[in-house]
């Protein structure tokens, strides 16, 4: 699985042209990555970013930390 993820992410992150999430209502966990990894995001006042994995086991991939820092806790 953590490779298939890797490429998966590698993929969205280093895709040639400007990626863009538009956001409204929550984004939980491969939709908060997804968000996370588009290099614009658009969001309604609506919006919740969640991992909701991350109370019974790792999350996958997790750059929300590496954007938003210590806040992401």
């Amino acid at each position: 699985m953590w490779a298939s993820s890797d490429r998966w992410h590698r993929t969205i992150i280093e895709f040639p042209r400007p990626t863009i999430a538009a956001l409204n209502g929550p984004a939980l966990a491969g939709g908060c990555d997804l968000a996370v990894m588009c290099d614009i995001r658009i969001a309604a006042t609506t919006v919740r970013f969640a991992y909701p994995e991350q109370a019974f086991s790792d999350v996958v991939y997790g750059p929300l930390h590496d954007l938003v820092g210590g806040a992401a806790n």
